[in-house]
């Protein structure tokens, strides 16, 4: 489990399925944004400090492919929409099957729709963040009108 500090009251994880389902993955409280392959089933999370999760299907891929699944529109609001509830939550871990692609593309989106930054994450050098998962979560958050928000001083292409 990789932590980066996004602000003074904030952490966002990136992890694999291997690490998530340990039961003891996190001695604290956490939100759980997990995005699985077609061929795999949901993670099992046994720990007891999990409070919410938003389990979804897409491939690590780079687009849309014949037999695959794409990250869609429908994926990065449902993304957005659990970020918007738990904006203010200490804790966000954001898993994949092996904790590299798209979950560092996940919190990378994250990280700077809530603070504006993500250099931390998507430049970490283990991971190889999904730039189609990215771009597509960046295009969602700026979509979104929630007041004070960072949403719309950020641009979808970067």
């Amino acid at each position: 489990m990789i932590i980066f500090k996004i602000n003074k009251e904030q952490q966002i994880a990136v992890v694999s399925r291997e690490v998530i389902e340990d039961i003891n993955c996190s001695e604290k409280d956490f939100v759980l944004i997990s995005a699985k392959d077609k061929s795999m089933p949901n993670v099992e999370v046994k720990s007891k400090h999990m409070k919410d999760a938003l389990f979804l299907c897409f491939d690590d891929i780079d687009g849309p492919y014949k037999n695959y699944i794409h990250m869609s529109d429908e994926h990065a609001k449902l993304i957005v929409d659990f970020v918007i509830k738990y904006k203010e939550y200490p804790f966000i871990v954001c898993q994949c099957e092996a904790g590299v692609s798209r979950s560092s593309a996940m919190a990378g989106a994250i990280s700077r729709f809530l603070t504006g930054k993500d250099e931390d994450i998507m430049k970490y050098k283990f991971f190889y963040p999904n730039k189609y998962v990215y771009k597509k979560l960046n295009k969602a958050f700026t979509q979104i009108d929630i007041g004070s928000s960072r949403s719309n001083k950020i641009s979808p292409e970067n």
